[in-house]
């Protein structure tokens, strides 16, 4: 009788870990789902910020390009001292402009890529803590099974004694 308050108070510790573990599991899973979210809106708003930046440089670039344009129609102000030094300065903001814009474009598609492989990861942990989780439960039915049967088995050698087959418990305490 002993042993088998024993095994049921080894049985339920055992019952108790599993549920403490499955808890984790399910903390960690919120966890992860909320560092996802998380991470996956400041990406978002990197992306944002970066499309109105690649906006305000086009922007940018189309008035200096209207400008460098402006100079070449106009035949008056060629006459200026002004114009070479206007026009190299138009020359080098349109050129900084679109390396400034190339340079957005690379930071957005990295952006994008960060996004998409965090999402990857995510997704991933979801389905390595859904697999843990269906095995957890997959042993408690298990462990109740076996729990079961060895109250079964115990009521069965309980009544043996009781009819006179000490013998038989013995063995049946063995296996």
């Amino acid at each position: 009788r002993a042993a088998a308050e024993a095994r049921e108070a080894a049985a339920a510790e055992r019952e108790k870990a599993l549920g403490e573990l499955h808890d984790a599991v399910e903390r960690r899973q919120e966890a992860v789902g909320e560092a996802g979210a998380a991470r996956a809106e400041a990406l978002e708003a990197i992306q944002e910020a970066l499309e109105r930046r690649e906006r305000a440089l086009e922007t940018r670039e189309a008035a200096v390009s209207a400008g460098a344009a402006e100079l070449k129609t106009k035949p008056e102000r060629a006459e200026t001292d002004a114009l070479p030094t206007e026009h190299a300065r138009l020359a080098s903001a349109l050129s900084s402009a679109r390396a400034e814009l190339a340079e957005t474009r690379e930071v957005a598609s990295t952006a994008a890529d960060i996004a998409r492989q965090l999402e990857e990861v995510v997704t991933e942990q979801r389905s390595l803590l859904d697999v843990a989780a269906k095995d957890r439960d997959e042993r408690v039915a298990q462990m109740q099974l076996l729990t079961e049967r060895l109250v079964s088995l115990e009521r069965e050698a309980a009544t043996r004694e009781l009819v006179g087959g000490g013998g038989d418990s013995a063995a049946l305490a063995e296996a």
